[in-house]
Order: structure tokens, then C-alpha cells, then sequence
């Protein structure tokens, strides 16, 4: 046997021993046990092997919450296996879309929080982003880019425009390695041959090309995780690998292996043995995992990369969800000087500052609210008589259209200050893990 490959090898093996030994010594300190000496001991142990192995998942839930047939069939069952899944404890960054109830994310929060004490639900929109985030690793910054072209609002039968496609970032620091993680959502396509929103997906994947670029710089490695809805030779995928010189996992894996009733070409959507795909689809990838990362201070291989949770093994006659997850296995090595880290003590006094200004923000979008509902209210009084504008009378017929017109606009502000004041709230009770995420208004 070659002889580093013998020596990678001992060095893989011992990184997983300190590995578990880590995740063991996280979890009794969890449960109130804190041996000092033994973590720093398998810190400093860690430290000098510099091998670590990232375990990253990646799944579109398929949890609109409405009855079937305009909901998601089977909606609470699979996402209480996708919840009990995810608490195994086989995955360190987990990306989920399409979790449309903050219900269901609450309830995989609190399934996994053993295993994944972090997390993050990117709110936009009017049924929310459905987009959100779960780590081991803390989760220090967060920040969202909602995409400039969303679909038609009239385009009611759709609903991606009353979502509002987004994609978010999360600063992640995992054992010692600052990664900035992005979870997003593009705008489906539903037919490839006449596509009337190509224009706005490609859109979409340059923004997110350009906001991965511009908000790279201060991490050591970075990884894309979502329903992207590009197949691999679309303009969209080359736009967004290029712009921020990604590589696709899928492509850069060195072991083929896929496990029972994985896609073996690795396709994630409309595939024919998914209960809830017709029988007549031919399956397609556009589910990903990419990364970066600064070959200044890593190495990174992708050991493993395949599609998976696709049916649920105690119940064959269901699948996790319409799309089959993505999973990657990224190890990771030092190479060269280690970046500087900041000091825990700083960044934790800093978000409790930032935290306490959340109680002074608060009150101002209680008030934008109560003007909001005030303003409804004029609008609604006397509306039998005709209303002068601009020199104009308008009949009872234009006082409707108008009247409606308001309420749709007072309606997309109240949402947008409910949405702000919620994730203010969420924000004042996380411990030092959380920052707001950005929050945007049409």
C-alpha cells in the first residue's frame, strides 16, 4: 500500500476517534456534566491532527401546509420521520426548504436540539421563506438576501412569489473552522419547455453568485446547500459555480458508493420510484451541495456524496418528502497557517449588546403596526361615498378597486413588520448563539 495513502488513512481513523470523543464530551455538557480537563484534552488532541470530517445534508421537506390535494400530502407524518432522521446525530449542517409552518420547524427544533443545538428559520415573505438552518457547530451571524425577481404576484396558483425566494447565510464556527453556510431556494421551473420564469431564475443564481462572492471573504470555507431548481447544464448552475468558484460535491466525491435505493446518477427530483412522482418521470439533479474554501489554510476532499432519504424504512409505503436529500462527507485538513480566531468572550459580549438593543427596536414596529391597523380602519370608514383624489371623483365601483388596493399594500407592510417583530423576539431569547437575520420589506 502506498505509503500516504497508509498515513491518510491512520490520520482519518484518529480524527474520527476525536471526533465522537468531541460530539460525547458536547453532549455531557448538554446534559449539565462539564469535564474541563477532557475537553480540552481532545481540543488540543484535535488541534494537532488538523483532520476533520464534516457530515452536510441538504432536503426540499415538501411541507405546504394546507389540505391535500392543494397542500403536501402526508405532510405531519413525514416530517416527524424527517425530525426523528435528523436526530440520530448522523449530520453536523443540515439544510431544510419548503418549511412553510413554523410549527413543523419548531417541532424538528426541539427533536434535534441534542444533536443540533442551533438553528435558524429565515422569515420572508407572507407563508415565510421556508428555508432554515441546524448545526452542531454555533451559529455566530446570520443575514438574507431576498432575490429582486420573484415570480408573478398574479400567479396565485404558484405561491413562489408570495414566499419570496431568498437566500440566507449563517457564520458557522465548527470545531475551530469558520464556515459561512447558505441555504437557499430558487424559483421552480414547472415546464422546461415553455419556462416564462427563466428571466427570474436566472436572475436569482446571479444574485446569489454575486452574494456568495461579496460575503466570503472572512471564512475559511463556505458551503451552498439547496433545491436550486438548475439542472447541471443550465445557464443558472454555471452562473452561480463560477461567480463564486464553487465545486460541486456530487462531481468532486472519491468514493461512488451510494446505499440502498439511493439514485446512483444522482438525480434528487421526479423520480419514479418516489410515491408522490408520477410514473412517467425521468428524474432530474437539481438538488446540491457546493463548497469553497481557502486553500491558503485547508485542504478539503469530498469523501463521500450522494442522494438519500428517499423512502421511510418503517413505513415502505411513504417517502421523506417529493426530493430526495443530498448528503456529503467533506474532510478537511490544515494546510498551512491556521487563521486567527476571534475571541469567544468578544463575540458573545457583542450579541448581548446587540440582543439588548432588540428591546428598544421592538416598541417602534409595535407602533408601525398600530398606525397600520389605524390606517385600515379610514380607509374602511364611509367608504359608500365617493372619495376625492387628485381631482377626481371616484365611484362606488373605483372606491372598491381602490380600497382593495389598500388593503393589499397596508397588507404587505403589516407582514412585513409582523415578521420583523417575531424574529426580534426570537433573537432577545437565544443564548449568545444568534444574530437577527436581515428582514426585507417590499
Amino acid at each position: 500500500m502506498d505509503l500516504n495513502r497508509l498515513e491518510t488513512k491512520i490520520a482519518l481513523a484518529i480524527a474520527a476517534i476525536v471526533s465522537s470523543a468531541r460530539e460525547s464530551a458536547k453532549l455531557n455538557c448538554l446534559n449539565g456534566v462539564y469535564n474541563k480537563i477532557f475537553v480540552t484534552d481532545i481540543i488540543e488532541e484535535f488541534h494537532m491532527t488538523d483532520f476533520l470530517q464534516l457530515r452536510v445534508l441538504t432536503l426540499n421537506c415538501w411541507g405546504i401546509p394546507l389540505p391535500f390535494p392543494f397542500g403536501s400530502a402526508d405532510r405531519k407524518v413525514r416530517i416527524k420521520e424527517i425530525a426523528k432522521e435528523l436526530a440520530t446525530g448522523k449530520y453536523d449542517i443540515v439544510s431544510l426548504q419548503e418549511i412553510w409552518s413554523e410549527n413543523d420547524f419548531n417541532m424538528i427544533h426541539d427533536a434535534v436540539r441534542l444533536v443540533m443545538p442551533y438553528s435558524f428559520y429565515f422569515h420572508n415573505g407572507y407563508a415565510g421563506s421556508g428555508v432554515c438552518v441546524f448545526s452542531k457547530g454555533i451559529i455566530l451571524e446570520t443575514l438574507m438576501h431576498r432575490y429582486s425577481l420573484n415570480g408573478y404576484v398574479h400567479h396565485i396558483h404558484r405561491g413562489d412569489w408570495f414566499g419570496g425566494k431568498m437566500v440566507g447565510l449563517c457564520r458557522i464556527q465548527f470545531s475551530g473552522i469558520n464556515i459561512n453556510v447558505y441555504a437557499t431556494h430558487i424559483h421552480a421551473e414547472y415546464n422546461h419547455d415553455e419556462d416564462v420564469y427563466l428571466a427570474h431564475r436566472v436572475v436569482q443564481a446571479f444574485e446569489l453568485g454575486q452574494f456568495m462572492r461579496n460575503t466570503m471573504q472572512n471564512c475559511e470555507m463556505a458551503i451552498l446547500m439547496g433545491d436550486l431548481n438548475l439542472r447541471p447544464t443550465d445557464l443558472g448552475y454555471d452562473l452561480i459555480r463560477h461567480s463564486a468558484s464553487l465545486k460541486d460535491a456530487w462531481l468532486e466525491r472519491s468514493d461512488d458508493y451510494s446505499p440502498d435505493g439511493s439514485c446512483k446518477q444522482g438525480l434528487t427530483c421526479d423520480l419514479k420510484d418516489n410515491c408522490y412522482t408520477k410514473a412517467s418521470s425521468s428524474g432530474k439533479r437539481i438538488d446540491y451541495i457546493f463548497y469553497w474554501y481557502e486553500k491558503r489554510t485547508l485542504k478539503v476532499a469530498v469523501d463521500k456524496c450522494f442522494p438519500t432519504l428517499c423512502r421511510i424504512p418503517n413505513k415502505p409505503n411513504l417517502c421523506y418528502s417529493d426530493h430526495s436529500a443530498v448528503y456529503a462527507s467533506l474532510n478537511i485538513a490544515r494546510n498551512g497557517e491556521r487563521i486567527e480566531e476571534s475571541n469567544n468572550r468578544e463575540i458573545y459580549e457583542h450579541l448581548n449588546n446587540f440582543a439588548n438593543q432588540l428591546r428598544y427596536i421592538l416598541p417602534v414596529v409595535e407602533s408601525g403596526l398600530q398606525k397600520v391597523i389605524l390606517l385600515a380602519c379610514i380607509v374602511h370608514m364611509d367608504s359608500g361615498r365617493g372619495i376625492a383624489l387628485a381631482g377626481h371623483h371616484f365611484t362606488d365601483n373605483y372606491i372598491s378597486i381602490f380600497i382593495n388596493f389598500i388593503d393589499w399594500i397596508l397588507f404587505l407592510v403589516w407582514t412585513g413588520l409582523s415578521q420583523f417583530r417575531r424574529e426580534s423576539v426570537e433573537n432577545d431569547h437565544i443564548e449568545h448563539a444568534y444574530s437577527i437575520g436581515t428582514i426585507f420589506l417590499l
